[in-house]
């Protein structure tokens, strides 16, 4: 199979409004690690919450701080808030969630840190409440029955908001799940500990209100990995606790047919594969598989999921230097996958399907001390740096093991913070070279493909052509090479394009000159 870059044409959005928006910025931000941190909002553009570690901070007491960065849909960005989270220069490498709220705000889920002794550090849960505009509204603390650490937060029902994460019970000196629930003013209202009766749970990583009013969480427990089901109460309903120690679950959804969806990773063979694990209503597992990628090396972990139309869609990391993207049917088999290579070390955080048929995620680069935020079309396309990934899924069946017991502890106090407005450059970035793969206008050679949609005959017409030879490529969507022309170069010139003898579908014309890609058209064939 033959992989091909699809360059940008985010110059077609100007005027053909039916297109999704397109786009890849990056934030001069030096993260550590976050999830659920990113989100799209009611007015179409989307809200970024992450952490910066203390070197950032060039006063001389550097202090590790909490970014919320608001974008417009074309991802410019409209402001940047900035918040302490440590006294000192202990790195706070948890991360932030955001969630926007009823009222236009947003509610931010992270940890406090400040130290304990010589030797160590203490953290607790920390929900910061703002306006729309960023400005602070109020924030509290949760220690939960010891040290505590927050990974999500989502709005209730109730206006409330319920938080995942993990806490050290300072008796038994066992880190177990927590979970807590606040009234919309951030007052506890209930607050619940989990733990596998034969040994430590780790880290809940991710929570989501269910249609009965309960609530749905998923993490990596002392044996393996952890779904667990509860009441509006966080009762225990049900809870399914499989696979082995190293594996991972980092993002649960319930889905339309009422059962749930978690995402995440596993070892097999000595391999890293991403995992999707789907279960019934009342936990039943229903399916599971494992994504591989075959162009990397054999490390593929899951980071979020999203029902979409006609199936699901994955984020996940690969080969340690890039995200992809994986759509499947709703039993999970791969209809396509695209792969965005950035060149540094990856660490995919969170993905939101967007109104406009699209999707968007964001993307840690250790390496360059940056976050990356992306805006796909409806095929996973950014037409910046991006290709065809081939993906291999497979059925596995993993081990299962003993239930969870439930402690309980909710205490909080108010916490004074200060908010500042902070001026950060993003840009526009594509590894290609080219901001965006856009061409100087004023030289931009003119490509169209006509008639769109077709039965099978397109006209492929160049105008403006400067250079000696133009290759023509044919891919389908799963990166398949299914034709290619070699023309010599005109000042103008048209292609006929025979694809009666494929089936119907979507197919991609790449247009290259003298070796370099021009541009990328998307065509349809149909009856």
């Amino acid at each position: 199979m033959k992989n091909f870059a699809f360059l940008s044409a985010l110059l077609l959005c100007g005027f053909l409004s039916a297109q999704p928006v397109t786009f890849a910025r990056e934030y001069p931000i030096r993260s550590v690690h976050s999830l659920n941190n990113f989100q799209q909002t009611s007015d179409g553009g989307y809200i970024l919450c992450t952490d910066g570690v203390p070197d950032m901070d060039t006063s001389a007491i550097q202090v590790g701080r909490g970014y919320l960065v608001k974008m417009n849909m074309q991802g410019q960005t409209q402001w940047i808030k900035s918040f302490p989270k440590t006294n000192g220069s202990i790195k706070s490498s948890d991360g932030n969630s955001v969630f926007q709220t009823a009222d236009g705000g947003y509610i931010i889920g992270t940890s406090i840190y400040w130290t304990v002794s010589f030797f160590g550090q203490k953290s607790n849960i920390m929900l910061i409440k703002t306006d729309n505009a960023g400005n602070l509204l109020w924030s509290k603390t949760y220690p939960g029955v010891g040290t505590s650490s927050a990974l999500c937060v989502k709005q209730t029902s109730d206006l409330g908001y319920i938080v995942c994460g993990t806490t050290l019970d300072t008796i038994q000196q066992l880190n177990k799940t927590y979970l807590l629930k606040t009234d919309i003013s951030g007052n506890p209202q209930w607050g619940k500990t989990y733990a596998e009766s034969v040994g430590i749970n780790g880290n809940a990583f991710c929570v989501n209100q269910t249609s009965d009013g309960g609530f749905i969480v998923t993490g990596d427990s002392y044996s393996g990995t952890f779904v667990i089901k509860t009441d509006n109460t966080g009762t225990i309903v049900w809870d399914s606790n499989f696979g082995i120690v190293g594996d991972g679950l980092r993002s649960v959804i319930q889905t339309s047919d009422g059962g749930y969806l978690a995402a995440g990773f596993n070892y097999l063979n000595n391999d890293l594969n991403a995992t999707l694990s789907k279960l019934s209503a009342n936990g039943t597992i229903q399916w599971q598989k494992i994504y591989s990628s075959t162009s990397t090396s054999s490390f593929d972990e899951g980071f979020a999921v999203e029902e979409v139309p006609g199936g699901y869609l994955l984020l996940e990391n690969t080969g340690y230097t890039a995200s992809a993207l994986i759509k499947t049917d709703l039993a999970g088999n791969v209809l396509w996958s695209v792969i965005y290579s950035e060149g540094s070390t990856v660490h995919a955080t969170a993905l939101d399907k967007t109104t406009d048929g699209g999707y968007a995620f964001t993307s840690l680069w250790s390496d360059y001390y940056m976050i990356g935020v992306y805006k796909t079309d409806s095929l996973g396309f950014i037409n910046c740096n991006d290709s065809m990934l081939t993906v291999q899924d497979s059925i596995y069946t993993p081990s299962f093991h003993p239930g969870f017991i439930t402690g309980s502890g909710s205490p909080s106090q108010n916490h004074s913070l200060v908010f500042t407005t902070e001026f950060l450059n993003d840009s526009i970035f594509c590894l290609t070279g080219k901001p965006d793969a856009i061409l100087d206008i004023g030289v931009q050679n003119s490509v169209y493909v006509f008639p769109n949609p077709s039965s099978g005959n397109f006209i492929l017409e160049i105008n403006s052509l400067k250079g000696n030879s133009v290759r023509i490529e044919v891919y389908d969507v799963l990166g398949q090479l299914v034709m290619e022309k070699e023309e010599s170069a005109n000042e103008k010139m048209q292609v006929n394009l025979d694809l009666s003898a494929m089936i119907n579908g979507i197919y991609f014309v790449s247009v290259k000159v003298d070796g370099q890609v021009l541009t990328t058209k998307k065509i349809v064939k149909e009856n």
